[in-house]
């Protein structure tokens, strides 16, 4: 260790994981470098807190991209960049959050998923620039999301066997990344997040009676979450799936949870009766599907989905709680209630 590195530890400590992180993504990745000094210029906090299981988040009323502070170092790599790119996309292009109440269940999961396949895309450059550049240590942390980076690395090198340039092997690279990241198995774990978020909002009254389902997504906006500086795009064109089987990935339950809970958005806000026509469709259309939650009391699930985080119970989602209640789950049998969905919000725990 050299004395001045000596004489800097005692005076300020040793660096953190997150110090180091930041210092060898500058010092390998030319792309990482001008992010972070990008997303600093434009208010963005980089730090590290406390975070359970998770590796990294992005804290919008803080504008902060934060890892854990659990992490190495090594798995801050890629961390910062996934992070920084929900930043960017937030606080720069106001692109993270524009969707709306109106929007149904599978415009909510596309817009989601093409946040953070921009995101971890973006990750993939950052890592992969670090490998050509001389970093030879593991990156860690990426297990979850090998296709994605596994793809951009064989994409780049196939481009440059091809006589093309860098930089169009870099395009080409993100460009592959990118629609990667819809066909990882995690995006179902993700998805199940979007559908307990999803009827956290219908029965607490974040969703009202007046925002009719809606599509609002579309691949302006997806194209826009890919944007770095102004101008510059990671993606050059998005593709977004176009059919259940590409979102759910084959996940049929999901999909007939997603369904049931459309028809039941009608209901609990008090947009439509059982009687009115639009209802009558959807729940002719879960009969023929045989959907196991049909006649399910979503405000019971709710209830007992709070229960269960009260407890601490591992893995918790609203679809293992629908699963218990239709008896497709024997982990924890919750009695099936087939009373007529109510109306009337509940008195809901603080």
């Amino acid at each position: 260790m050299s004395l001045l590195r000596q004489a800097a530890n005692l005076m300020f400590g040793p660096p953190t994981p997150l110090d180091e992180a930041l210092a060898l993504i500058n010092a390998y990745s030319p792309f990482g470098e001008k992010l972070i000094r990008y997303a600093r210029d434009n208010g963005v906090n980089i730090g590290a807190a406390p975070l359970g299981d998770v590796k990294g988040t992005y804290r919008r009323w803080k504008t902060a991209a934060l890892v854990n502070a659990k992490n190495t170092a090594s798995e801050n790599l890629g961390t910062i960049p996934h992070e920084i790119m929900h930043a960017i996309q937030d606080i720069v292009h106001h692109a993270l959050y524009c969707s709306t109440p109106r929007d149904d269940g599978r415009t909510r999961i596309t817009h989601s998923l093409a946040a953070e396949a921009a995101a971890e895309t973006c990750a993939a450059l950052i890592c992969h620039q670090m490998r050509m550049n001389g970093y030879n240590e593991k990156i860690e942390g990426l297990e979850k999301y090998h296709l994605v980076h596994s793809t951009y690395s064989r994409t780049f090198n196939q481009s440059i066997a091809g006589k093309r340039t860098g930089q169009e092997a870099q395009q080409a690279a993100c460009d592959a990344a990118y629609h990667a990241y819809f066909k990882i198995p995690p995006v179902t774990y993700y998805i199940m997040g979007e559908l307990t978020d999803y009827i956290t909002r219908i029965i607490t009254g974040t969703i009202t009676r007046n925002d009719l389902p809606a599509n609002t997504c579309s691949a302006d906006t997806a194209h826009a979450m890919t944007q770095v500086e102004r101008g510059e795009f990671l993606v050059s064109a998005v593709h977004l799936p176009e059919t259940d089987r590409a979102l759910f990935l084959g996940h049929n339950r999901l999909r007939q949870a997603f369904d049931y809970v459309e028809m039941q958005r009608l209901l609990i806000t008090g947009a439509a009766d059982k009687n009115a026509l639009s209802v009558m469709r959807m729940d002719a259309a879960l009969l023929a599907d045989n959907n196991p939650y049909r006649g399910l009391d979503l405000h019971d699930a709710y209830e007992h989905y709070q229960e269960d985080e009260e407890d601490d119970v591992p893995d918790l989602n609203m679809l293992a709680i629908m699963d218990d209640m239709a008896g497709l789950d024997v982990r924890r049998q919750i009695p099936f209630d087939f009373d007529p969905p109510r109306v009337k919000q509940p008195a809901l725990r603080p």
